[in-house]
């Protein structure tokens, strides 16, 4: 009998937000490890939705663009942004049909074409982990943006490549056509769904996905910052025995919702700063101008409210994701909005405090045991950031010590989603 060969040759990991999404690029940069030292001398290609320069690389893998991005790039009007991402989904989906029961390629733009047939010749497609499979907004914006996230995994299943989805978290959904789509896609075209907190799994089970759906945990856990050193502290010129205190915000809410978020973390510095006698620095998570999700924009106006406070910083150099985990060493308290900012926190042992605006939250601090450390973005208000930060201070110690006994085991499980994959990979090989 023949030896079967396990490990693919070609590999696409798809569905890539942005590099400039430390967080995102941080699960990026786990998932091609893992696959590297899982499937040795494997090809991979990176799909981004993400703007691009020529021949661009990321750790060493080609980037192109995704399917997405073309619909993203090519016009302005929400009406021809509809009408084109049908005309994408459609003519390259009709394109998967005929290659496979013809083997011949329909003359269709270059750019999609190029796309198709890399995905004909790769042997495995992995989405990246993150929470992108969800309600995006509500109504026809929302619905669109699902389905485009779903098309390319159907292009996947009628090409009859294997899609394993990693580490994911799943919805929240607006409406019951949504839970439907993705019901029918990770059910049919998906051979096995990784998710990284007990709400995801529960709300699979919920729309109807009862097989090959694995629990896991955020690969993010497993990320480091590989050595380098960035001297926070130094930088900024904050003596060492002075409290340092790290905050995260983005753009969420609705204008008035967003703008009494803000209000509050902007109180809640004053509070720090008077109180504690501490300095405060604003860290950008994500600085993705391309997609119009900068945090620096948000940092900036929240400051706007702190004129005439001293010990307030804004972190506005250009760093990559592994200056950013180093620079999370220098903390004593993070408030975090971002919630890979609170992981690449708590991995550094630093306490945080962890502003809830989706699911993945609660979540995953429940697995930590860190419940009472969880504010709902909706909830904010400067009353209860203020007692949750003094509170903090005066159990920092006791948080500390929590995490130094939880998070290596806790890491030690990002191991196991790779395994997963490759025995899936395995049982498509043999099938």
């Amino acid at each position: 009998m023949n030896k079967i060969n396990i490990t693919p040759s070609k590999i696409i990991i798809s569905h890539v937000y942005s590099k400039d999404n430390k967080g995102d690029a941080a699960l990026l940069s786990v998932l091609i490890n893992d696959t590297r030292k899982q499937f040795k001398n494997s090809s991979i290609t990176i799909l981004t939705m993400d703007s691009i320069n020529k021949n661009e690389e990321f750790e060493g893998i080609t980037v192109q663009n995704s399917f997405m991005f073309y619909v993203m790039k090519s016009f302005k009007s929400r009406y021809s942004i509809l009408l084109y991402s049908l005309y994408i989904m459609n003519i390259t989906l009709l394109w998967a049909h005929v290659y496979k029961l013809t083997g011949l390629s329909l003359p269709i733009h270059r750019k999609l074409k190029n796309l198709c047939q890399m995905y004909s010749k790769t042997d495995l497609v992995l989405p990246v982990g993150g929470g992108y499979l969800r309600s995006h907004k509500k109504g026809i914006g929302s619905l669109l943006n699902i389905l485009l996230l779903v098309h390319p995994i159907w292009l996947s299943r009628i090409l009859r490549k294997p899609t394993i989805l990693y580490t994911q978290s799943i919805g929240p959904f607006s409406n019951k056509l949504e839970e439907r789509i993705v019901s029918r896609t990770l059910s049919k075209c998906v051979k096995a769904t990784i998710v990284r907190e007990d709400t995801s799994m529960q709300l699979l089970k919920s729309i109807g996905v009862n097989k090959n759906a694995y629990r896991s945990v955020d690969s993010g856990f497993a990320f480091n910052a590989q050595g380098i050193i960035y001297h926070l502290r130094k930088r900024l010129g904050i003596e060492k025995n002075q409290l340092l205190v790290g905050i995260t915000a983005r753009k969420w809410l609705p204008h008035t919702a967003q703008c009494e978020y803000e209000r509050a973390l902007s109180e809640t510095v004053k509070h720090i700063v008077t109180k504690h006698n501490a300095a405060v620095v604003f860290i950008p998570q994500v600085t993705a101008e391309f997609h119009e999700d900068d945090d620096r924009v948000i940092h900036k106006r929240i400051c706007q409210n702190l004129k005439g406070v001293k010990n307030v910083y804004i972190l506005e150099d250009k760093v990559d994701h592994y200056q950013i985990k180093a620079a999370y060493d220098s903390l004593d308290l993070l408030i975090g909005t971002r919630f890979h900012s609170v992981i690449f926190s708590l991995t550094s042992y630093v306490p945080a405090i962890a502003i809830e605006y989706e699911h993945k939250t609660g979540g995953i601090m429940h697995d930590l045991g860190l419940d009472k450390w969880v504010v709902k973005i909706e909830e904010v208000n400067s009353k209860i950031l203020c007692k949750k930060v003094d509170e903090l201070i005066v159990e920092r110690k006791a948080y500390k010590s929590h995490l130094k006994k939880i998070i290596p085991d806790y890491v030690e499980l990002t191991n196991n989603a790779i395994k997963i994959v490759q025995k899936y990979y395995k049982k498509f090989v043999k099938n």
